[in-house]
This record gives structure tokens, C-alpha cells and sequence, in this order.
């Protein structure tokens, strides 16, 4: 049956956005009511990575706030479980909340005092429960005896959620930048490994695995890739059937270019351009270049090479060698007792893929 609005739906609402707007303003954080004025020459972007402790003392907060009913959804006013909370609510929610418009700066911007060059890079889905993301950090940095003041770069708090500038080439994208300057990457996979449907994601791991002396690293909330826990399952599969044919971006645009890049072709191809010859910004699809048409074609002419980065990934997961903190698959070299042959979990489904 149709309901129609009352003047109680309206008074409702009013009361509601005075609400939102209260709670939003009283948030109880352990930083300062007001930022501080910004310097003339802000830190380059790779050099806002945010320490294990930040991280930690956000988490805190977070928590703090689902429990006391204070992190509410602005659009139909319910409240956000602990569990539930992802990137996207903690920019709308937090982020955006915390730090004004006319004061815009990254969230590190804000509670650090000095730059802070990242020592890894995490690449992950904002989709991701912020719960689940780090209870992986803390395996990973459990694994690599991290220290409270070791640096992760995450671009949800080292750019500028305001004024989101990702750069025309890729070369100058913030990504790419901090990815120059770590010593290694932290690819985080949730449940369902929705970082692996990303394009973002897979350009990110397409550059550590193509750069001498980085390492990558997979972590998932049972520890990483590879370890006793994560010889299978949802991760492991989505590893072994990873296509960067089909992953998406939340702007057409960058998946296009991102493509490009992969396919070895020139990465403006496709984009619009100034008269000059140079990206238009912000990038715009070129329309004579038809959205989905052109991607297809792309995919269809480059085929080989979008399998051969499809299948590195695929080897490197399959070898048990993704991360130098998982277990190594033992090979014995003598022969076991009948009463130690039994075959894993794992080892049952490797022989169903290949059979």
C-alpha cells in the first residue's frame, strides 16, 4: 500500500539533520577540535604515510564511536556496526567530518606532525570492512615484527579527500609515486578479495612485480597467502582466476587508461586532449573513442598480453611463493609412512582444477 507523507515525516527529518549535524560537530577524537594551519609547502603525497600507532588509534576511535551509536548513516539515520564499517564510511563519516572543507588536508596532514615517508604500501578496496583490514595489518606486522612508528602509505588518509588530484599520467598519480619510495607492498585480500576486481589494485601490483627488490606481501584476515590457514579458499581462488580484463574503476576514465598501460599501449589513447596535444584535466573520455567499444577492442587486439600479466600473477600465486611470510609447501625428500599421505584440503582441490 502507497503511504503519504505526514507532517510528522517532516518533523522527523528536520530533527534527524539537527542530529547528524550535532554529532558530527561533538565527535570526541584524541586530536585537536581545530587543525592546524597548514604550511606553505605541504608534504608531497608519497610522504603521508601513517604510522601502525595512528592506525591503531583510529581503530580505537572507531570503535569508540559505533559503540556509543555516534558513526550513524546520514541517509536513512541508522547506526553503523563495528563490523560494518568500511573506507567509505570512515572518509564520509570521519574524514570529512574532522577536517572542514576550508581547511582541506589529508587525514595524516592531521595527526602527525612532520612528513612520514612510507616504509610499505598497502593496496586494498575501499569495500573492504575496516575491521577485517586490520586484523590483517596486525598479522602482517606480527610476521614482520613491526614497530608502532613503521609507516603505511593508504590513500584514503594520505590524499587529500577534498581535492582528490590523482594526476594526467599515471607516472604522476600518488600511487605510483609512494609506490617508488616503499620498500614493499601489502596487497590486502577481505573475504571476498574485492581488491582483485579493481583496476587500481591490479595496475599497483603490475608495478611492484615488475620493480627489482620490492617484494609483494598477500595478506587476508587469516594471515597471509600461503600460511597453513590461506593454502585455500575464497582468496586462493580468486588469486588463481584473477583477470584484469574485467576489473573495474569507479571512474571510467582511469579504467581506460589503466588498460593502456597494461596493454602496452600509449595511455592517453582514447582520452581527450588540449589542442596541444596534452591530457585535458579533469581527464574526460574522448567520445569520438565509444565507451565499452573501445575497451573491447583493446582487450580483443592485446589478448595475449593481458593473459600473460593474468597468468604471472596466477604462477606467482599458485607457487606458494606470494609472500616470503607464508609457509613453504614442505617437499620431503625421503619417503613418508603410509599413515602421513593424506592429502589437505588444498592438495583435493589443485587435483579437481587439473583434472
Amino acid at each position: 500500500r502507497q503511504s503519504h507523507p505526514t507532517p510528522h515525516d517532516g518533523l522527523r527529518s528536520l530533527l534527524l539533520g539537527k542530529l547528524l549535524a550535532y554529532r558530527g560537530a561533538c565527535m570526541p577524537s584524541p586530536w585537536p577540535k581545530a587543525p592546524r594551519s597548514l604550511p606553505a609547502d605541504r608534504w608531497p603525497v608519497q610522504h603521508r604515510a601513517i604510522t601502525l600507532g595512528q592506525l591503531r588509534s583510529l581503530q580505537t576511535l572507531l570503535e569508540r564511536l559505533c559503540k556509543s551509536g555516534l558513526l550513524i548513516e546520514e541517509r536513512d539515520g541508522e547506526r553503523i556496526r563495528w563490523s560494518e564499517v568500511n573506507m567509505g564510511h570512515i572518509n564520509r563519516l570521519v574524514i570529512q567530518k574532522k577536517i572542514p572543507k576550508d581547511q582541506a588536508r589529508s587525514w595524516v596532514e592531521l595527526v602527525a606532525i612532520g612528513p612520514q615517508p612510507p616504509k610499505y604500501f598497502v593496496s586494498h578496496s575501499w569495500g573492504e570492512a575496516f575491521r577485517e583490514f586490520m586484523v590483517s595489518i596486525e598479522h602482517f606486522a606480527r610476521d614482520v615484527f613491526g614497530r608502532a612508528r613503521d609507516t603505511f602509505w593508504i590513500c584514503t588518509f594520505a590524499i587529500d579527500q577534498w581535492d582528490v588530484n590523482l594526476g594526467g599520467h599515471l607516472r604522476d598519480s600518488p600511487f605510483v609515486q609512494a609506490l617508488s619510495e616503499c620498500e614493499s607492498c601489502v596487497l590486502q585480500l577481505d573475504t571476498h578479495a574485492s581488491s582483485l576486481s579493481r583496476v587500481w589494485c591490479l595496475l599497483e601490483v603490475f608495478m611492484i612485480l615488475h620493480e627489482k627488490g620490492k617484494k609483494l606481501f598477500v595478506m587476508t584476515p587469516n594471515g597471509p597467502v600461503g600460511a597453513q590457514k590461506v593454502r585455500s579458499g575464497p582468496a586462493i581462488d580468486a588469486l588463481r582466476l584473477i583477470d584484469s580484463r574485467t576489473c573495474q574503476a569507479s571512474e571510467d576514465v582511469d579504467r581506460r587508461q589503466i588498460l593502456n598501460f597494461i596493454a602496452n599501449v600509449p595511455e592517453d589513447v582514447g582520452m581527450k586532449k588540449t589542442p596541444c596535444g596534452k591530457l585535458c584535466m579533469p581527464k574526460e573520455l574522448d567520445p569520438s573513442f565509444p565507451k565499452e567499444h573501445y575497451e573491447a577492442e583493446l582487450i580483443r587486439n592485446n589478448d595475449e598480453t593481458f593473459e600473460a600479466f593474468n597468468e604471472k600473477i596466477r604462477r606467482w600465486a599458485t607457487d606458494s611463493g606470494s609472500s616470503s611470510l607464508a609457509m613453504p609447501l614442505c617437499r620431503r625428500s625421503h619417503v613418508a609412512d603410509i599413515r602421513e599421505r593424506g592429502l589437505t584440503l588444498s592438495a583435493l582441490r589443485n587435483l579437481a582444477a587439473h583434472s
